[in-house]
């Protein structure tokens, strides 16, 4: 066995150690959520009640309901320039128009090979919402049967821009990718044979039928009174800026004054 050999072999267990063992001290806490959590996540559009819905786990939020007028995207509306390569649609509520003390975005869709792909996505969900489905064409649908391939096919999509283009860094990045490929399709396969997909509360599910009530906005006072408390505590500034009339408004006026009082 040459000494090239050892030192290759040598390299790769101490790479499987640093890396197993990363995910053992606090590394399986992001993948719960990641993994268990985060790729189960579903979105909702009603284009009868005009209305979003959100899909979380109690103890992530639980099921959140917005308007459509209020919805963003990240991307942009009076240029032809998408987000690069890689990048998902980012859907986003401002605190200015929810009145809730945060900011809630959700990541919707694959990530994209071109600006062009994720910019028709998108103007696929806005006809949708917009003018309905007719002129649409039929959505691929995909299955939700537990299949191996499921993980390598969204960590290979997600692992894209790390390993490309091609460099010195190389051989460093694709061991160690391998492993994290290898480790977090295990995962998701796993999540896919001991998870479910939870269905949509009642009202949800009719909502937008004939005499069917339309589910309430989400408030701050949908969440237990010592959420509530923190989440005002922990409220964001976020400034926000009116092109027809300039002024700044913050989330949080009160701090606001307060920081800006100590500076005077």
């Amino acid at each position: 066995m040459s000494i090239l050999s050892v030192i290759a072999v040598i390299f790769f267990i101490a790479v499987a150690v640093l890396f197993f063992g990363t995910f053992i001290l606090g590394g399986y806490k992001i993948s719960r959520l990641e993994i268990f959590t985060h790729r189960h996540l579903r979105v909702r559009f009603n284009r009868v009640t005009r209305q979003v819905y959100i899909q979380r786990p109690k103890f992530c939020g639980g099921v959140t309901v917005y308007r459509w007028e209020d919805t963003k995207s990240n991307l942009p509306t009076e240029s032809k320039s998408s987000p690069g390569i890689g990048e998902r649609i980012m859907l986003g509520w401002d605190s200015i128009n929810t009145g809730l003390p945060y900011l809630d975005y959700m990541a919707i869709g694959k990530r994209a090979s071109s600006g062009g792909e994720l910019r028709n996505e998108w103007e696929f969900i806005r006809r949708y919402m917009e003018e309905g489905p007719e002129n649409l064409p039929k959505p691929r649908i995909t299955s939700l049967l537990p299949l191996p391939w499921h993980g390598v096919s969204v960590q290979l999509e997600a692992m894209r821009s790390f390993f490309l283009p091609l460099s010195g860094y190389s051989l460093i990045t694709l061991p160690i990718g391998f492993l994290a490929i290898t480790l977090m399709s295990s995962l998701y396969f796993l999540s896919e044979l001991l998870c479910w997909q939870p269905r949509w509360p009642k009202v949800i599910r009719e909502a937008g039928d004939a005499g069917k009530p339309i589910p309430k906005l989400t408030s701050l006072d949908d969440f237990p009174a010592d959420i509530q408390q923190k989440m005002l505590l922990n409220r964001e500034e976020i400034e926000y800026v009116d092109d027809t009339a300039p002024k700044v408004i913050r989330s949080n006026p009160r701090k606001f004054y307060k920081k800006k009082k100590k500076e005077d």
